[in-house]
């Protein structure tokens, strides 16, 4: 952990220093510090160097280019798993969650699902239902982040992609459901898991 700790900039080190649990500072500097780690390498920097500038909602991104080199990446995480996602040419949004029960879910699925995920979401067992809402959350978050906006912009969204790029559901863990969502229509996803 000191080792990825070492890598963060003073900021990161600041936004770690104000978690109030050490689980969740560790988890963040392990993010961070995994991100700057994937960055360097492909970028051929140490991860220190890398330096990040952040959007009007906090998303960040490299401040320039390095070596003539310009990366689009994002980052989630949920609990004691992450998910990054890296690419060369255009921009991209992640989500992590872990599946866990729900005991009154009504109020986040009417206003986020389609008439047609809600009109299979209840059609679903009540055993199934965890499962299925985190599968969409993480696809309206990665979509959400895709275009560096926020959920509460949006007063009833459904988020499809209209042509202009790519979004699938991942699993990247038993127990977790994740998406990607990326500015190429024809894009080709490659997982790797550290």
């Amino acid at each position: 952990m000191k080792q990825l700790a070492a890598t963060l900039s003073e900021d990161e080190q600041i936004r770690a220093s104000r978690f109030h649990f050490e689980r969740d500072r560790n988890r963040f500097i392990a993010a961070r510090g995994q991100l700057r780690e994937i960055l360097g390498r492909f970028l051929e920097i140490p991860p220190s160097q890398i330096v990040f500038s952040y959007g009007e909602r906090g998303k960040p991104h490299l401040a320039d280019a390095i070596n003539g080199k310009f990366l689009h990446f994002n980052l989630s995480h949920s609990e004691g798993l992450g998910l990054i996602a890296v690419c060369r040419d255009c921009e991209l949004g992640v989500d992590i969650e872990r599946i866990r029960p729900l005991e009154n879910s009504e109020p986040l699925v009417t206003p986020f699902f389609s008439l047609e995920e809600l009109q299979k979401w209840n059609s679903l067992p009540p055993s199934y239902r965890a499962e299925k809402f985190f599968e969409n959350w993480t696809r309206t978050e990665a979509f959400l982040k895709f275009n560096g906006e926020g959920i509460g912009d949006f007063p009833n969204p459904i988020f499809e992609c209209e042509g202009n790029c790519f979004m699938q559901s991942l699993r990247p863990a038993m127990g977790y459901a994740g998406a990607i969502v990326v500015e190429n229509p024809n894009a080709k996803i490659h997982c790797w898991k550290a």
